[in-house]
């Protein structure tokens, strides 16, 4: 997914972190330096995923930064 962001805006700047660690508290904490925080959903569809995937739900109002969930 990086690199299709990357080929359609070449200069927009992406920064790619992995942690192995609960994705609530992490993305808590990586929030307070970001601009935005970009979650992937599990493409569930919106009846079986009951909107969002559970992180999704437990961040989506939490975090400093905006959230963008994509499919």
């Amino acid at each position: 997914m990086a690199a299709r962001v990357r080929s359609y805006r070449p200069g927009l700047p992406l920064e790619l972190t992995m942690v192995h660690d609960n994705p609530v508290s992490t993305l808590a904490v990586a929030s307070t330096h970001a601009c935005v925080t970009v979650i992937g959903s599990h493409r569930r569809g919106v009846i079986a995923a009951g909107f969002f995937g559970s992180t999704a739900r437990d961040v989506a109002l939490d975090l400093r930064a905006p959230v963008v969930i994509v499919p």
